[in-house]
């Protein structure tokens, strides 16, 4: 793995919650000649607060974010292809989200709960779209089908609060 993939890796698990911060600062690349890596460490250890004294705005704070995620995703891009489907949104599903447990995913009996991130892809000989539920490694672990990709959009928002807000387009 390359330190760019590394960096971008450890952020996204940091940001899930996945490891400590003081993981993340011990096994961060150390590569002050890269910006994009230095940038990123910049951010999340300078990350402001939500609200409150010492916290900024809701929009503020989206906007800081967005800027973590534009690093993560050039580090680290998310594939062109999953599931052998083209890539047209995507979102990682990590502290921004809230899982609402309306829907619940099966496979061989037993229930589906590491679902990393979310891509809605096409296959080119079918008319549709799928909502993949996928690993950190962007594999797909669920899917569901949807006629239009606003109903892909929607089905994502009722299994992972605040979807609507953090899709990108590839």
């Amino acid at each position: 793995m390359t330190d760019k993939e590394t960096a971008s890796q450890l952020t996204r698990a940091l940001l899930k919650r996945q490891i400590s911060f003081d993981k993340f600062v011990e096994e961060f690349p150390e590569d002050e000649n890269d910006k994009d890596i230095f940038d990123l460490f910049d951010l999340i250890e300078h990350e402001p607060g939500k609200t409150g004294i010492f916290g900024v705005s809701v929009s503020r704070h989206k906007n800081h974010m967005d800027f973590v995620y534009d690093l993560i995703y050039k580090l680290d891009p998310v594939p062109d292809l999953i599931g052998g489907a083209k890539t047209l949104f995507y979102t990682d599903i990590d502290s921004r989200h809230e899982k609402t447990d309306k829907t619940k995913h099966f496979i061989g009996g037993q229930q589906v709960n590491d679902i990393s991130c979310l891509a809605i892809c096409e296959y080119d000989n079918e008319s549709g779209y799928y909502l993949f539920g996928c690993d950190s490694d962007w594999s797909t672990i669920t899917d569901t089908f949807h006629d239009k990709i606003e109903d892909a959009k929607e089905q994502a928002e009722s299994e992972y609060k605040n979807t609507i807000e953090t899709w990108r387009q590839k």
